[in-house]
């Protein structure tokens, strides 16, 4: 979801929730640590 998208659903009152059911972020979330910090999930 863009920045754009969520402005726009906030002010509608609209929010996207996701369920946590694992201690380790997502593996999207995880993809892009590893795009800003290099070998930072092995560590992980």
């Amino acid at each position: 979801m863009s920045k754009n998208e969520i402005n726009k659903n906030t002010r509608y009152g609209f929010m996207r929730q996701s369920k946590i059911s694992s201690i380790l972020p997502s593996p999207a979330i995880l993809e892009s640590y590893e795009e800003i910090a290099p070998g930072i999930v092995g560590k992980l």
